[in-house]
């Protein structure tokens, strides 16, 4: 650990980087460090299980992004079929919002567990009807310049909300 720690803090302090969070007892510390690296323009930090081992090239289960999002009510207007161990089943839904009272598709998004997949899906493999026009909540990093959403993920679904509550004003 130190020798890579010494490392790092060579290459971060040459590249002129923020900076790394050294040992932190509690979650309290590093949410404080998000927090400043967020107001300082970054795009979030990474953690680090100091008990489980450095893994270089590949993603490791000891390391988190814990990167700033944005959350938008978007509302279900169609599918992507499932592919490999999702065969048969709904694989994406794709979200839209409204722009200028029209439709305009913003993300597809992995609808959760196999479990429920198989629960949305028809047996001839489609999205079952009830949900379209459904409201979810999608959280996403930033928007592509096609005004997509990159990194989109569905939070959870907004049965309060309809589709006029997903107008987009300045978009």
């Amino acid at each position: 650990y130190n020798d890579r720690i010494t490392l790092l803090n060579t290459i971060v302090n040459t590249l002129k980087c923020l900076y790394i969070l050294y040992l932190t007892p509690h979650h309290r510390h590093f949410a404080a460090f998000y927090k400043e690296v967020v107001r300082e323009g970054g795009e979030g930090i990474m953690l680090k299980k100091l008990s489980h081992p450095y893994e270089g090239g590949k993603r490791s289960k000891g390391m988190f992004k814990w990167k700033k999002h944005k959350d938008m009510d978007c509302f279900i207007t169609g599918f992507m079929p499932g592919k490999g161990d999702f065969a048969g089943l709904v694989g994406s839904l794709l979200v839209s919002v409204l722009k200028k009272g029209k439709a305009v598709e913003v993300a597809a998004v992995q609808p959760g567990t196999l479990d429920f997949r198989r629960e949305i899906t028809t047996p001839g493999g489609e999205l079952k009807d009830a949900l379209y026009s459904k409201v979810v909540e999608v959280s996403y990093l930033t928007e592509t310049k096609n005004r997509r959403l990159r990194h989109a993920v569905l939070v959870k679904f907004r049965p309060e909300k309809n589709i006029y509550d997903c107008e987009v004003i300045n978009g």
